[in-house]
């Protein structure tokens, strides 16, 4: 081993690495560099970099070391200031680490892994990982070590230390950013993919420190790196190690991360540790007496509360004498032992710590010099300043940190503040320091934060004013909105402060398209009477993103008079005016108004009237295309464009990147419209506005979508409207609802179509957007028709004929979709007349697919429908699905919002059998509202009844079955008749249901009760239990089932099972009917809805499976394995002695061809036979 000094002022290499560390220059110093040839030494583990690096080198402080590598030799080398602390000043400084665990897992072969370090405060996280770093050096890993000091910047620092690393670049105007949340994917994406360029040579660490310092954000932008790099490995092994304190890796660490993850938490000193610490000092090794020597020991593990640091302090006081070792000591604390070292201090020392005292957090030497001389007013030297400090640290009352190959210094042991004295009077501390930054002309934000904690509120108000301008630059507003608040909160401001700064906010929060809070804002300053017209034209700016049409034109007609007195004013406002227009359809007005602003900026003087030229040319451009003539629209865009190197606003150019992007989209130029899309993105990772991100993303999506890339699209949109929504920009909300309506009926998900396109048309209503509002409408007409919810599809292509003038291809569409409804009709009465002549039930299904949600123009004709229903359910009460389809086509019928078919049951209360709603609305918040309506007895009565209950319309039909009682339980009639409630049909309005469709239902009244008592009554009496039928049913349903796919050419199956308890099952207290009913839910739980199941005898059963192919028999034989597993799981879980429940199974499988459609009883006998022969044992 050999130990070089070099200079640094001779040396380029060292000088290089310390030409930005403070106190180097002054003190002309020499630095050490430390060469080690591996080939004499066996680093196999972190403890033979202690015994075999560290300790002979005499370095005791691992965190000095600033920096390790290994040389073109293959030696490795250690970087350290001249005057570092070594082991020959502190004793005993280092312990044995148990680190075997460690080493299992640095040992394993995976190309990413993640190390948290995790322990208490001064706990010796950042040694360990230190002396890690040198270990994973040696073994050929390439190092990179960020560390955090405090919060105030640490941001910044860490994420400007990775750019320079990696990305060879100072990004300022990203990185400010990051702190606030707001970093791109694709800056992730370009971090990993740098980190696994250099992994590409060798195996890469990176090392940070004090993890939990850093912003929920920065720890999201480094998890997500590792992400990446998860998914992606590279040639050689990543490892992302962090110290945090205990708490943190629970919240850090999700599931996905914690599969390549190792925590190591720092233990405290062990009463046995600190023995051996104990033995290296002479005058405890030397004491004779072993029970009070003991007794001494154990006084000072409780004093230290195991704490290292605290445990060296006290072992260097004993060492050097300063401590007696004898029973005096018992009597001392901690506290106590470092007051007295307070009297081994001179005033420089005192007022140093004063200094700590005051700003908690890390300080450089120079800053510290700075402070101190400014607080006391004396020319203390470097040198004085600087020995004062290792004297500090040398007696524990300062620790040291690297950060940015700087030195910073901090206050250790904080219990100890209340102990020392304050000789600095001036209580302005932080001032200096905000002065010193200041100076040294340092980031804007610590001169501010040091400012506002001084209170001094000229130097934060002149601090806040350059800081605003800065960042506004980058666009950067969240940071200016948090200081804004800040220096309000703190200061009491002049009226012209307060409304400057107010001001600010407002406009700011108007960029950030946060117009509700922006607009709130602005109505406070209208009375200050100052910038009026700035705050007129963004209060207009706001109504307009915000959507609310009518209270924009309430304003402009309220402050007419001092609008129309500022020409330009009113030229802007106009240019918001006009869209709006075309939006509302009112095609000749915006026209005209266009004109209108065209011939103003033409004849009058304006100051930067070509700058309001471009915004009147973009202003027209949108409009234009908003009204669909797009040839006008391009030619205006294009002169706004001519002068495209004079736009010095962002927003002009986004809007020219937008208009470019939607024109592209009309002519069809996909891969165009892509790539003006993809240009605007650049521009707004730059220049970061949520708006243009959205609306960018929006036209990604529609270019997927007229690309066919249907799932694409979806994705680009979803992420738009997700913006869209917290900016609560409706029309542009509604825009893509329209269009995500649009790609769910290309691909026939309509009633998904029909939910969004309903929102979409809510919107658009309510705006007043009269041509968005009709295209939603035929939309929903297309949806509707497709779920064959025909009487909606004619009510609402009734309305779109009275309430829109319609073109010729749209009259076109109309006639196309009246003649279709009237033809499905036509066709459904044929059926009708066909299964009642015929007595064919097998065709019901089909019946009611097309029946069920038509309302016709003809009421007599609905009657008739229900009629024939009623007559088809009382020939055939197996069709359980009968109450299903009446709920569903007495919605629809009505044109109620919500419906539910609820059955009373003495024992649970009320119980939702079938839900129905055409517009997606959810059933949860009328669950009480039912609960409540059920009290009233105005329900119990044998009619349809009406009611409104909290602001909502209710029709009520009760259900009901006629039973007679013997004359002798009656007292005066003979007869009597008794109601016997089912239950209740509750359909909910939203507007007022019309007068003859309550008519007509109450007319139907009896039919509908009959008819849904009947088939629910069915669905009990055609069930064995909850999950299997009554074998008679089961053979009528299968018939049914089987002719079905015969049709379609579909395979299918049949299953068999023959339950095997053990014949002692009583004895473990397990009844085996239990077994049965656990083991019949099961198989419910992992077959699907179609597949069948009935009981042959009590332990066997047979199923019915369709669609089921040969090659799918080990998913079946799993299936019943599952089944088995868990009901051996839920009957062995209390019980002592283990029960093993297997079966006999056995599967045949038909195609179509091979069964006719008669299923009868010899068949299935058949089938039966044959299973059973077959069956084989079971045993999960």
């Amino acid at each position: 081993m050999e130990i070089k000094n070099c200079s640094i002022i001779s040396t380029k290499f060292v000088k290089e690495y310390f030409s930005v560390y403070e106190g180097f220059y002054e003190k002309q110093t020499n630095a050490n560099i430390f060469e080690y040839d591996l080939e004499k030494f066996r680093l196999a583990s972190l403890n033979d970099v202690i015994q075999n690096i560290l300790i002979p080198s005499d370095i005791a402080n691992p965190i000095e070391i600033i920096d390790c590598f290994l040389g073109l030799n293959k030696k490795l080398y250690l970087v350290l200031p001249a005057h570092y602390e070594q082991i020959s000043i502190k004793n005993s400084i280092y312990l044995e680490y148990d680190v075997e665990d460690l080493h299992q897992f640095l040992d394993k072969k995976t190309f990413s892994r993640m190390l948290f370090i995790t322990g208490k405060p001064q706990s010796g996280k950042s040694y360990f990982v230190n002396i890690l770093n040198i270990y994973l050096v040696s073994k050929g890993f390439q190092s990179y070590y960020f560390s955090a000091i405090y919060r105030l910047a640490s941001d910044i620092d860490v994420i400007n230390s990775i750019n320079q690393d990696f990305l060879g670049k100072d990004s300022t105007g990203v990185v400010t950013k990051i702190q606030y949340g707001y970093f791109q994917e694709k800056y992730q994406k370009e971090y990993a993919g740098n980190i696994l360029a250099v992994a590409a040579k060798n195996p890469v660490v990176l090392i940070f420190d004090n993890f939990d310092l850093l912003s929920k954000n920065v720890q999201n932008l480094i998890l997500s790196i590792y992400r990446i790099i998860m998914l992606n490995p590279g040639n050689n092994e990543v490892i992302f190690c962090f110290t945090t304190l205990n708490g943190t890796y629970t919240v850090l660490v999700d599931e996905e991360l914690s599969k390549n993850c190792f925590r190591r938490k720092m233990p405290a000193v062990t009463f046995y540790e600190l023995r051996n610490l104990a033995k290296k000092v002479d005058v405890i090794s030397n004491l004779k007496d072993e029970t009070l020597n003991d007794e001494l020991l154990k006084h000072l593990y409780s004093i230290t509360s195991a704490n290292l640091s605290h445990i060296q302090f006290v072992l260097s006081k004993v060492h050097t004498k300063q401590i007696a070792w004898n029973s005096t000591f018992l009597s001392k604390s901690i506290e106590s032992i470092y007051s007295e070292t307070l009297a081994y201090l001179d005033q420089l020392d005192l007022e140093i710590l004063a200094i700590f005292k005051k700003i908690k957090i890390p300080l450089s030497l120079q800053a510290l010099q700075y402070i101190h001389r400014h607080s006391t007013k004396n020319e203390t030297t470097f040198d004085n300043i600087y020995n004062s400090i290792n004297k500090l640290e040398d007696l524990n009352f300062i620790a040291l940190v690297l950060h940015d190959k700087q030195l910073y210094y901090y206050f250790a042991y904080r219990e100890m503040m209340d102990y020392v004295p304050e000789p600095i009077a001036e209580d302005k501390v932080f001032e200096y320091l905000g002065d010193y930054y200041n100076s040294r002309n340092e980031r804007i934000e610590n001169i501010l934060f040091c400012y506002i904690q001084s209170k001094n509120m000229v130097k934060s108000y002149d601090a806040l004013m350059k800081f605003i301008e800065i960042y506004k630059k980058y666009y950067d507003y969240e940071p200016v909105i948090y200081y804004i608040d800040k220096v309000l909160q703190t200061f009491r401001l002049s009226n012209d402060q307060r409304f400057d700064l107010l001001y600010e906010k407002a406009e700011i929060l108007a960029n950030m398209s946060m117009w509700f809070e922006s607009l709130t804002m602005l109505y406070e300053l209208l009375p200050y009477s100052r910038n009026i017209d700035d705050i007129y034209y963004y209060i207009c700016q706001n109504y307009y993103y915000l959507g609310d049409y009518d209270s924009f034109e309430e304003f402009i007609q309220a402050y007419q008079n001092q609008i129309n007195s500022n020409s330009r004013l009113k030229l802007k406002i106009n240019f918001i005016h006009s869209p709006i227009l075309c939006i509302k359809g009112d095609k000749d007005k915006a026209k005209n108004l266009l004109k209108e602003l065209g011939k103003t900026i033409k004849d009058e003087k304006f100051e930067k009237k070509n700058e309001l030229l471009k915004e009147y040319y973009i202003c027209c451009a949108n409009c234009y295309f908003i009204l669909n003539e797009v040839t006008l629209a391009k030619e205006y865009l294009y002169k706004a464009h001519v002068d495209q190197d004079d736009i010095f606003s962002v927003h002009q150019l986004l809007d020219i990147y937008l208009l470019q992007s939607k024109f592209a989209i009309y002519e069809n130029l996909y891969n165009i419209s892509l790539s003006w899309a993809n240009k605007g993105l650049v521009l707004c990772d730059q220049f970061y506005n949520l708006r243009y991100i959205s609306d960018f993303d929006f036209i990604i999506g529609l270019n997927l979508y007229h690309l066919k890339n249907y799932s694409g699209s979806l994705v680009y949109l979803k992420k738009a409207s997700k913006i869209k929504e917290e900016l609560n920009h409706k029309f542009d909300l509604a825009l893509i609802r329209y269009y995500e309506a649009l790609i769910l009926y290309n691909i026939s998900n309509f009633s998904q179509a029909i939910s969004k396109v309903f929102k979409a048309a809510y919107i658009f209503k309510t705006l007043d957007a009269k041509v968005f509002y009709k295209l939603s409408q035929l939309l929903l007409v297309k949806c509707e028709f497709e779920m064959r919810n025909y009487e909606r599809a004619f009510y609402i292509l009734r309305q779109i004929a009275k309430e829109f003038e319609l073109t010729a291809i749209e009259k076109e569409e109309l006639i196309y979709y009246v003649t279709k409804i009237q033809q499905t009709i036509n066709s459904m009465n044929e059926t009708i007349d066909l299964i009642r002549q015929t007595g064919d039930f097998t065709k019901i299904p089909s019946y009611f697919h097309s029946l069920r949600n038509v309302r016709t123009i003809n009421e007599d004709l609905s009657l008739k429908l229900l009629y024939s229903l009623q007559h088809l359910v009382d020939q055939n009460p197996h069709f359980e699905k009968v109450y299903k389809e009446i709920i569903i086509y007495l919605t629809n019928f009505m044109n109620a919002d919500i419906s539910f078919l609820v059955t009373l049951n003495q024992e649970k209360g009320f119980q939702i059998i079938k839900k129905y709603s055409p517009v997606g609305m959810s059933s949860y918040s009328f669950k009480g509202t039912i609960a409540e309506i059920l009290k009233l007895k105005i329900i119990y009565e044998e009619k349809v009844t009406t009611m409104t209950y909290d602001s909502e319309t209710i029709l009520c039909i009760p259900l009901y079955r006629l039973s007679r009682l013997p004359p002798a339980r009656s007292k005066k009639l003979s007869v009597r008749i008794r109601k016997n409630y089912l239950g209740f049909i509750f359909l909910f309005f939203s507007n007022e249901p019309q007068s003859e469709s309550i008519l007509s239902i109450s007319n139907s009244y009896g039919i509908i009760n009959s008819t849904v008592t009947n088939s629910l009554e069915y669905k009990y009496l055609s069930r064995e239990d909850d999950y299997s039928y009554r074998f008679k049913v089961f053979r009528e349903i299968v018939s049914r089932e089987i002719y079905n796919c015969k049709i379609d050419f579909h395979p299918y199956s049949f299953g068999y099972l023959n339950i095997i308890i053990p014949v002692d099952v009583n004895i473990s207290g397990v009844h085996p009917e239990n077994i049965l009913d656990k083991f019949t839910s099961y198989l419910a739980k992992y077959f699907r809805s179609e597949d069948l199941v009935t009981r042959l005898s009590e332990k066997e059963f047979l199923i019915f499976l369709p669609f089921a192919e040969k090659f799918g028999e080990n998913s079946l034989k799993n299936k019943f394995v599952d089944t088995l597993k868990s009901i051996n799981s839920e009957i062995n879980l209390t019980k002592e002695k283990n029960i093993r429940i297997s079966c006999l199974y056995a599967l045949k499988f038909y195609e179509p061809s091979e069964q006719g459609t008669d299923f009868s009883e010899s068949k299935i006998e058949r089938i039966i036979e044959h299973l059973k022969g077959n069956a084989r044992e079971l045993i999960p």
